[in-house]
């Protein structure tokens, strides 16, 4: 059972692949998945138990545009009943058919170089920069950017080990040479020696700084503009009807609002919901509980609303405020129709409210107007036209190379909510109940096989401490603080206080506790509370006494189960007993007495010091003798 989980496990972890062009890395992840494959196969598992689970996650490792590839050949939604030869299948044809076109790859003849020109992004791109031709690789992420600006590996040791198993020059990053034969003679311009200043030790340790402005949009050279998919609104089911700004965007799966507008519309929140929002080339991602609010949005000059449900959000983005009922005079095709999102003011634009996929087609109606393909297309919503595409530049705009252009850079993308997270958890703890009696603490068994020993008359062992645990307290006034309390209560039951007395006195000539005579070190020195638990009920042991290792002198404290590893389950012997139990005719169940008695190493017994009064009757005698656990009954 454990091989088969490492299989299952080795499917769902497998590396994701963010460039559709990386053949290589599409042929890895392809030998991933049929070698774990064949090894379950090879155990028995039928790959129908686990497609389900394993199929989707698999797709989700690849490229979108990869995946919509090789999904296109099936017809409706058939590939969501994909099995692991299905989509092996499909995979290796179109990695084969990739890898052949490769081989005909000719070098071209270099091409007289260009200023990179930058064009506008939109929402559901989530791209900064994106240049038309000459693209900047990242050599470590491959993503298009410069090296020296990857954000995904930033540390410069990770990088340096990037190179090197690549074959990659540590000064020019090119590969064919290393870095003494490199004829290139820049030098870093953080520390100025020679090497690549991506990888500069110096950049990385904080010792170049520089201002760093967060903004949602930049400055970048294009000869063309893109207008979004905006328009204007009435936000209503508050207070006051707030007018905000919308954007429809199918590259978001969640609609959001910004907290700001359900605050000056007074909309309550309906409910919170944990929400983990990824966006383009972000690989951590932090969820967070967001409230939920349900909102009716209507047309400014009146009309049908639509109830929608959306997330609440700090802020989503800004654009530029293309002034599409100027703009429009240019296009033929946009003559008389009516723009929703109008400003002859403002030149950024703040959108308020976002639409996406979840809500998308309850506003649009299905009908465009088209002119030319270099030109925008006008989409007809239930909140007025809006202008979606590539705009020409107008006079205003040619001001040179200094002319900005803004991209849109929104926070959305995969959202996993709560449901999706209670769906991963039962899936891990099926995969739980499958490897009962395997899992275990490799370092806590270690630990006990390295300290156990013989002495001539029991086994002796030490406490399983946790590596780099926290300084463990005294706890004594929170053990005699629990022990007066444990008197005034069993005071009330004589009988009870009597047999927990003789059970303390019972366990000390047993030698199952003995008396602390000397301590060497007082500042080790940690006290248990203990407690009576009593069944009245019982047949043998009617009154037990408990030592509480996880109590703590603060709620923010530390106990000695904290500094200690669990150690192996028990769970498996009792597995294996109820097996057992079914083999033969007759059942034989008995309770052994001190079946085996494990001693605690004698530089561990302070830790497990206790506390009883001298005169167990009279709570208010003040002084205590302190005793130690010496001895454990299994």
């Amino acid at each position: 059972m454990a091989i088969q989980r490492a299989h299952i496990q080795a499917l769902m972890n497998i590396k994701p692949v963010y460039n559709e062009r990386d053949v290589r890395r599409l042929r890895e992840l392809y030998h991933a998945c049929e070698t774990n494959c064949r090894g379950l196969k090879t155990l028995g598992v039928d790959e129908s138990s686990y497609a389900t689970i394993v199929v989707p996650e698999i797709l989700d490792k690849l490229p979108e545009s990869l995946r919509l590839t090789i999904t296109r050949g099936a017809s409706g939604s058939d590939f969501l009943s994909w099995t692991m030869k299905d989509i092996l299948k499909a995979l290796l044809d179109e990695i084969e058919l990739r890898e052949a076109h490769e081989s005909f790859t000719t070098n071209t003849s270099k091409q007289e170089r260009r200023k990179p020109q930058f064009l506008d992004g939109s929402a559901a791109a989530l791209v900064n920069h994106t240049t038309r031709e000459g693209r900047p690789r990242c050599v470590y992420c491959l993503q298009e950017h410069l090296s020296q600006d990857c954000k995904k590996i930033q540390d410069a040791a990770e990088r340096k080990q990037i190179l090197r198993k690549y074959g990659r020059c540590f000064i020019c990053l090119k590969r064919g040479h290393i870095s003494s034969d490199c004829l290139n003679t820049s030098k870093c311009s953080a520390c100025s020696k020679r090497h690549h200043s991506s990888i500069c030790e110096s950049h990385a340790n904080g010792s170049i700084t520089a201002d760093v402005v967060h903004s949602t949009h930049s400055c970048v050279g294009s000869a063309n503009r893109v207008a979004l998919q905006t328009a204007q609104a009435l936000v209503m089911g508050g207070k006051e009807n707030v007018r905000v700004r919308v954007m429809f965007d199918s590259g978001s799966q969640r609609s959001f609002v910004t907290g700001k507008v359900a605050q000056k519309a007074g909309v309550p929140a309906k409910r919170k919901e944990w929400v983990e929002i990824r966006t383009f080339g972000q690989e951590k991602v932090e969820g967070k509980l967001r409230e939920v609010f349900e909102l009716s949005v209507a047309p400014v000059q009146g009309g049908e609303s639509v109830s929608i449900e959306v997330y609440g959000v700090d802020s989503i983005s800004q654009i530029r405020n293309e002034h599409v009922e100027t703009r429009k005079k240019d296009y033929p095709h946009l003559q008389g129709l009516w723009f929703s999102d109008v400003c002859k003011t403002k030149n950024v634009l703040e959108i308020e409210l976002l639409i996406g996929a979840d809500y998308l087609w309850l506003f649009q109606e299905g009908r465009t107007v088209r002119g030319k393909s270099d030109e925008p297309v006008a989409v007809q919503t239930k909140l007025g036209w809006v202008l979606s595409g590539p705009l020409k530049s107008s006079s205003e705009d040619d001001d040179g190379p200094t002319s900005c252009a803004q991209v849109s850079v929104n926070l959305i993308g995969h959202v996993t909510s709560s449901k999706n997270r209670s769906l991963e958890a039962c899936v891990e703890k099926l995969w739980d109940y499958e490897t009962l009696g395997i899992k275990h603490e490799e370092e806590a068994s270690e630990l006990l096989n390295y300290s156990i020993h013989f002495n001539g008359q029991r086994y002796s062992v030490s406490l399983p401490w946790k590596e780099g645990h926290s300084l463990l307290p005294t706890n004594y006034s929170c053990s005699v603080q629990r022990l007066k309390g444990q008197l005034l209560r069993l005071k009330k039951e004589p009988e009870v206080l009597q047999e927990y007395d003789r059970v303390i006195k019972e366990q000390l000539e047993l030698g199952i506790i003995e008396p602390v005579v000397e301590l060497e070190r007082a500042d080790k020195i940690h006290y248990l509370p203990h407690h009576a638990v009593v069944r009245k009920d019982a047949k043998t042991t009617k009154v037990r006494v408990v030592y509480d290792a996880s109590s703590k002198e603060t709620k923010k404290g530390v106990s000695l189960n904290d500094c200690l590893h669990v150690g192996p389950p028990l769970s498996p012997l009792l597995y294996h007993i109820i097996l057992r139990f079914r083999e033969k005719r007759i059942a034989l169940v008995a309770d052994i007495e001190d079946f085996l008695n494990i001693e605690i190493d004698p530089c561990d017994r302070v830790h497990g010091s206790i506390s009883i009064f001298k005169k167990s009757f009279s709570i208010s005698a003040t002084s205590a003798i302190r005793f130690s656990l010496k001895r454990n009954i299994m």
